[in-house]
């Protein structure tokens, strides 16, 4: 460390500070801020911050569309928590878990939905007859005008592809599930 007899910290640091001065061993994005710092301090004092938020603004833009472009648009890569296999799952990804023994599990979100209860009576298959003829009354109950009229409000769920290639609806996270860090995004 040259000329830091004086610094008390790691040579990490030094590299750091002394490379704020020498463009040629900045990378882009020290480059660009030590440019936009440059420029900023020729204003005069009354129009710095204010050009400041610019700069900032700018800069958020463009780090936005550099995310956009990128070629995967990943919650998280390699391994993560439940937190960010939630996140991916909102996003309509499907996770895994490495741990997990079976081969091609994984877990997706059904989206809430909302759909016609004349169609659901007609030719929703998965719901019980009872169901359906519970459907069917509320539909007589109403104003003829408003027959056929009304809707069935469905909430979002995760379901489990599971290793036998059934669908599991309604998938419950274990405790294990919850706390492991092994969670992976597979889109």
């Amino acid at each position: 460390m040259e000329n830091s007899s004086k610094f008390e910290g790691s040579q990490e640091e030094w590299e750091s500070l002394t490379r704020r001065n020498d463009l040629s061993r900045m990378t882009d994005a020290e480059k660009a801020i030590h440019n936009a710092i440059q420029e900023v301090e020729k204003l005069p004092p009354n129009q710095r911050l204010t050009n400041c938020v610019i700069r900032l603004q700018e800069a958020k833009t463009e780090l936005s569309n550099w995310v956009d472009n990128l070629p995967i648009k990943k919650i998280f890569v390699g391994r993560g928590d439940f937190g960010q296999a939630i996140a991916a799952l909102k996003q309509g990804k499907r996770v895994a878990r490495e741990g997990w023994n079976g081969k091609g599990m994984f877990i997706f979100m059904r989206p809430s939905d909302e759909l016609d209860s004349a169609f659901i009576i007609e030719k929703v298959k998965s719901l019980p007859q009872s169901v359906k003829d519970f459907f069917k009354e509320k539909e007589k109950s109403e104003l003829p005008s408003e027959q056929g009229l009304s809707r069935v409000k469905f909430g979002p769920y995760l379901c489990m592809y599971a290793a036998d290639g059934s669908i599991v609806n309604g998938w419950l996270a274990s405790q294990t599930d919850i706390l492991a860090e092994d969670w992976v995004e597979l889109d």
